[in-house]
C-alpha cells in the first residue's frame, strides 16, 4: 500500500505544481481540478509508456525515478521565483482555511462514503475469500482479468483480451493496466484497485463540487447537488407495494431487490453510485478527468484571458483519454462546444487551435489502434439508436419513452431539466453543454451495448442534480409549507437510490474462494506467462482473474456486449472439446491451447464433460482440492485409419 500511496502522492504533487506554473492565474478549485485530471492520465500513461519501452519490471523503478525528477524540476522552479513561491504558499494557506469549512467537511465525508463503497467492491479479502458486492462483481472480475494479464501474463506485448486472445484490446485498458502495474510493484491486487479508485473519486468530487458551486453560485448548494447526484433514483420503490404481497414480510420484500437497478422491473437508469462510481472503474476515471478538464477550460475562457499554455495543457490531457475512457471525450465535446461559441472564440483562436491540434495528435493514434474492434464490432460502436433502452417500436413509441423516463428517473431528472428554464440565465449558460449529452445518448449509441450510454447520462446528471438542488433550496426558503414540500421532494428524489445503496451493501459476492486462489498460484508457477489455457467460460475463473493467463474463450455475454461477434460459437467449441467426440482432438489443436483446466467451474459449465477423454488428452501437472492443471499431450490430431 505504501508503494501505491507514494506513487499517487508523487504524481499529485507534481501535477499541482506543474499546473500552477503553466496556468498561474487559476483559482484553487480550478488548479486542483486540472491537476487531478493530469494526475489521472499521467498515472495511467507514464507507467505504460515506460513498461512498453523497458519492460514491466524495469518500468517500476524508472517510473518513480522520472516522477522524482519531474517533481524536483517543479520545486526548483518554485524556489527560483519569489513571486511563484508566494503564490504557492498563498494557495496552500487558502486550501488549509477552506478545509475547515462545513462544506469541505461535507465533501470529505462524501469521499469517505466513496472509500467505503470501493472497499466493498475491490476484491477485499475476508474469511480467506476475495469479495465484491451486488452486480459489481461482474465488472470487478473483468477489470481483475485485465490487470493480472499485465502483471502476470504477457499482455503488455500482445494487448488483447485475455478472455479471447485473438481479439485486439480496443477497450480503454489503461486504468486496469495501472492496477496491474501497481500489483506487479508489490501492492496487493485489492489495494491496487482500491487506492486507484479512491484517488479517482477524490478528483471527481473536487472537480464536480467546483463545477456545481460555479453553476449554483453557492458552496452549500453545490454540495447539496452533489448529494442529490449520489442518492437519486426513480420510482422503482413503488413496486414494493405489489411485491410485498408475495413476500413473507415488508422487510424481506424491501431487501429482495435493488429498486433502482432491476431490469425485470424495467429499471435501467440506475442509481449512479451503485451503477457508475463503485463498479465502473473506467467510467469513473473518465467522469473525473472530464470534469477536471471542463473546469480548466471554463476558467481559461471566463474572465481574465490565460496563457495559451493552458489550452495546450487542456488539449494534451483530453488527447490522452481514448485509452483511459473514450466516453470522456464525448462528454468534453458536448461540454466545451457551448463554451467555445459563447466566449469570444476569435480572440482565443490561437489557444483553441493549439488545444485542438495537441489533442488530435495524441488521440488519433489511439483511435487508429482501436479500429479493428471499432470496424468489426457487431453491432457497431457508433450507430443510430433512437430511444435508448426503449427503442422507437410499437404503436405509441413516444408514450413508451415517457413512461420509461418517468419510471426510471422519478422527479429529479425532470425537475432538473425544468430548472434550466427557471433558474436564470447564468444557470442556463453554465449547464447547457451538459444537457446536450441527454438527447445525444437517446439518439446515438456509442458502444455495442446501448445501455452503456448511461456513462454519458451520468455527466448530464450533474446538471440535473444542480437543478434539483435549486428546487429544494427554493422550496426550503419558502416558509414552513415550503420546507415540508422540500422534505417530501427530497424523499421522492432519493428513496429508491438510498435503497439501491443499502441493497448493494447487503449483497456481498465472493469472486474467488481460498481453493481458487491456491489453484491460481499453481497456474502461475507451472505455466509460462504466454500460456493459452482451455477452461470453463466463467468470467471470474481463477486462471483469468488471478493467474493472469489467456484462455481460449470466456465471458461470452460480456464479450458480446463489447461487440465481439460469434462468442457463443467460440464457447460452444470449447464445450465440445470437454465433452469429447470425434472432432474434439482437431478442435483442441485448432484452439492452440496447450493446457487444460479441470475443476468445479468446468464441471458446472459442462455437466456432461468426459473426464476420461480429458485424461487421455492430457497429464496432470499440478492439483489442489478439486482443481487440476493438465498439460496437453502431443499430437492432438485425431489418429488416421
Amino acid at each position: 500500500m505504501i508503494i501505491a500511496l507514494s506513487f499517487f502522492a508523487l504524481c499529485g504533487i507534481w501535477a499541482l505544481l506543474f499546473v500552477r506554473r503553466v496556468v498561474p492565474h487559476l483559482n484553487l478549485a480550478a488548479s486542483l481540478g486540472a491537476a487531478g485530471a493530469l494526475l489521472l492520465v499521467v498515472s495511467c500513461w507514464l507507467p505504460f509508456a515506460l513498461a512498453r519501452t523497458f519492460g514491466l519490471a524495469q518500468s517500476i523503478p524508472a517510473t518513480f525515478l522520472v516522477l522524482t525528477a519531474l517533481l524536483v524540476i517543479e520545486v526548483r522552479a518554485v524556489h527560483r521565483s519569489p513571486r511563484r513561491w508566494q503564490r504557492t504558499v498563498a494557495v496552500g494557506r487558502g486550501a488549509a482555511r477552506r478545509a475547515k469549512s462545513l462544506t469541505s467537511l461535507g465533501l470529505f465525508a462524501l469521499w469517505g462514503f466513496h472509500v467505503w463503497g470501493h472497499w466493498l467492491h475491490c476484491l477485499h479479502p475476508r474469511d480467506g475469500a476475495l469479495w465484491s458486492a451486488g452486480a459489481g462483481w461482474e465488472d470487478q472480475s473483468f477489470h481483475a482479468a485485465l490487470a493480472t494479464s499485465f502483471a502476470y501474463g504477457d499482455n503488455l506485448t500482445r494487448l488483447s483480451y485475455p478472455h479471447l486472445p485473438d481479439w485486439p484490446l480496443g477497450y480503454p485498458f489503461l486504468p486496469d493496466f495501472q492496477a496491474g502495474w501497481l500489483h506487479a510493484a508489490g501492492v496487493s491486487l485489492s489495494d491496487a484497485f482500491w487506492i486507484g479508485n479512491i484517488v479517482t473519486s477524490g478528483v471527481f468530487l473536487l472537480s464536480a463540487a467546483a463545477l456545481l458551486r460555479s453553476w449554483l453560485q453557492s458552496r452549500a448548494a453545490g454540495l447539496l447537488a452533489l448529494l442529490v447526484w449520489h442518492l437519486a433514483g426513480g420510482f422503482g420503490l413503488a413496486a414494493l407495494a405489489v411485491l410485498w404481497s408475495d413476500s413473507p414480510s415488508w422487510s424481506a420484500a424491501w431487501l429482495a431487490r435493488d429498486y433502482a437497478n432491476d431490469w425485470e422491473l424495467g429499471l435501467h437508469f440506475h442509481n449512479l453510485t451503485t451503477a457508475i462510481v463503485w463498479p465502473m472503474r473506467v467510467a469513473l476515471f473518465g467522469l473525473a478527468t472530464a470534469a477536471g478538464i471542463a473546469l480548466l477550460i471554463r476558467h481559461l475562457v471566463v474572465g481574465t484571458p490565460c496563457r495559451r499554455r493552458g489550452f495546450v495543457l487542456a488539449g494534451a490531457t483530453a488527447g490522452a483519454l481514448p485509452l483511459v475512457s473514450a466516453h470522456a471525450l464525448v462528454i468534453l465535446v458536448c461540454v466545451v462546444t457551448p463554451l467555445f461559441w459563447r466566449h469570444s472564440p476569435w480572440q482565443r483562436r490561437v489557444g483553441w487551435s493549439l488545444a485542438t491540434l495537441t489533442g488530435a495528435l495524441l488521440a488519433l493514434p489511439q483511435i487508429l489502434w482501436t479500429q479493428v474492434q471499432l470496424t468489426q464490432s457487431e453491432p457497431p460502436f457508433l450507430r443510430w439508436s433512437p430511444g435508448w433502452m426503449t427503442g422507437i417500436g410499437g404503436d405509441h413509441p413516444g408514450m413508451a419513452m415517457a413512461q420509461h423516463w418517468a419510471w426510471n428517473t422519478g422527479v429529479w431528472m425532470t425537475l432538473g431539466a425544468a430548472a434550466w428554464f427557471f433558474a436564470g440565465r447564468h444557470f442556463r449558460r453554465e449547464t447547457g453543454g451538459w444537457w446536450l449529452l441527454l438527447p445525444l445518448g437517446y439518439l446515438w449509441a456509442f458502444q455495442p451495448f446501448v445501455f452503456d450510454n448511461l456513462k454519458l447520462f451520468a455527466a448530464t446528471a450533474l446538471a440535473a442534480a444542480a437543478g434539483g438542488a435549486w428546487w429544494l433550496l427554493r422550496a426550503w426558503r419558502a416558509g414552513p409549507a415550503g420546507g415540508a414540500a422540500a422534505v417530501m421532494l427530497a424523499v421522492l428524489m432519493s428513496a429508491s437510490g438510498i435503497q439501491s445503496i443499502i441493497s448493494e451493501w447487503r449483497r456481498p459476492a465472493v469472486i474467488s474462494n481460498a481453493d481458487e486462489q491456491r489453484f491460481a498460484q499453481l497456474v502461475r508457477e507451472h505455466t509460462p506467462p504466454g500460456a493459452l489455457l482451455l477452461t470453463g467460460p466463467q468470467l471470474n475463473h481463477p486462471a483469468l482473474i488471478l493467474a493472469g493467463r489467456r484462455v481460449v474463450a470466456a465471458n461470452p455475454s460480456g464479450m458480446t456486449l463489447h461487440g465481439v461477434p460469434g462468442m457463443t460459437t467460440r464457447t460452444e467449441a470449447v464445450a465440445a472439446i470437454y465433452r469429447g467426440g470425434p472432432s474434439a482432438r482437431d478442435a483442441l489443436r485448432a484452439s492452440g491451447a496447450e493446457w487444460i483446466i479441470l475443476g468445479p467451474m468446468e464441471r458446472a459449465a459442462f455437466p456432461d464433460l468426459d473426464a476420461g477423454f480429458i485424461a487421455e488428452l492430457s497429464t496432470v501437472v499440478a492439483a489442489t482440492a478439486d482443481w487440476e492443471l493438465r498439460r496437453v499431450r502431443t499430437p492432438t490430431a485425431s489418429p488416421s485409419g
